[in-house]
């Protein structure tokens, strides 16, 4: 987040802490691309979370948008293999027939189709269009 916030406020953190910070996200970026939600920050575990669904094990839409989100407003080009990888990741992993990108809350479990529920898939979603389309502009 201090490295999106700070694409549009320099003074919220130096170019050093900047680069620091892409290097910090891609040390934990995933084989496959992306990243999972745990590589985000250090998350205490909720009761009430839903168990994570077999189909979700490693990288995750909303942590890999996010991701590639921020790293492309910090001014990382869509050339840099590692955006590249993320961006790669996010194409495949596109819902097919529904055009979105599903991701769940690590919380709670809402009741199924709420728009409680369906909030990280909004999410994700947006973040990951928003990555896809300025790294279609900036080609």
């Amino acid at each position: 987040m201090l490295l999106w916030a700070a694409s549009k406020l320099p003074e919220a953190a130096s170019t050093v802490r900047r680069n620091s910070i892409v290097e910090q996200a891609t040390q934990t970026q995933q084989p496959d691309g992306g990243w999972t939600i745990a590589s985000l920050g250090p998350w205490t575990a909720h009761p009430m979370a839903p168990a994570a669904p077999a189909s979700s094990a490693g990288s995750n839409a909303y942590a890999t948008a996010f991701a590639a989100f921020a790293m492309e407003q910090a001014g990382v080009p869509a050339s840099d293999p590692r955006l590249k990888r993320a961006l790669t990741w996010l194409r495949a992993h596109q819902h097919k027939k529904g055009g979105y990108w599903d991701a769940v809350s690590m919380n709670k479990k809402y009741e199924a189709g709420s728009m409680m529920e369906l909030f990280m898939r909004d999410a994700a979603t947006g973040f990951a269009a928003m990555a896809l389309l300025n790294s279609d502009s900036s080609r």
